[in-house]
């Protein structure tokens, strides 16, 4: 007699799979282990997930999903685009400073399959570009005068975050570096001065 169908099959190996890697890393996690700890058979797996790259995949894929859930609740807090980018480094420096935290997922994925062709490898660079183009939006609607190079250096502040807090937690740099993101937009949001004519004093 065939199997029913099982529409929450994916989404339930997809969290299981997630919890995994987030603990012990991507290689370290087999097949049989997500199949042991979702309580579903290996045909099942095999149907939603061809491959295991394939789940690798939709691993980083969700990390996406989290990044914009982050933008939606920030955006509900407060509405100027300057507040928040502000408010968004502070919430990722609440969740990398949280016990547990173990590092950026993207980060920790990639350097796992270093391969610039791996499907996963460009999955992970995918997530970058778009988080990196996220805050490119949000600077150029707060009207910075250089829009690409703040949401450079936010970036760089947030991955800084997650190393920092994955080591150190509440006892590291987290609040050092809210402070400076707060102050990179307030600079970066002021007008560029045209440069004085030569010769004046």
């Amino acid at each position: 007699m065939p199997r029913k169908p099982d529409p929450g099959a994916r989404d339930r190996i997809l969290t299981a799979a997630c919890q995994l890697f987030n603990a012990h890393g991507v290689h370290a996690v087999g097949m049989q282990q997500i199949i042991d700890v979702v309580g579903c058979g290996k045909n099942l797996l095999y149907r939603e997930f061809p491959t295991k790259d394939d789940l690798v995949a939709a691993y980083i894929e969700r990390t996406k999903e989290g990044w914009c859930l982050d933008l939606r609740a920030v955006a509900e807090q407060v509405s100027a685009p300057a507040d928040q980018l502000l408010a968004i480094v502070a919430r990722i420096a609440e969740n990398a400073t949280a016990p547990g935290f173990r590092g950026c997922v993207i980060y920790n994925t990639h350097a796992e399959f270093p391969q610039a062709d791996h499907p996963v490898n460009r999955a992970t660079t995918a997530n970058f570009e778009f988080i990196r183009e996220s805050l490119f939006d949000l600077a150029k609607r707060a009207g910075a005068a250089d829009p690409r190079t703040l949401a450079d250096r936010l970036l760089l502040i947030i991955d800084g975050l997650k190393v920092n807090g994955a080591a150190m937690g509440r006892s590291g740099a987290a609040s050092a570096a809210v402070a400076f993101a707060e102050e990179t937009i307030r600079n970066a949001l002021r007008p560029i001065q045209a440069p004085e004519p030569a010769g004046s004093s």
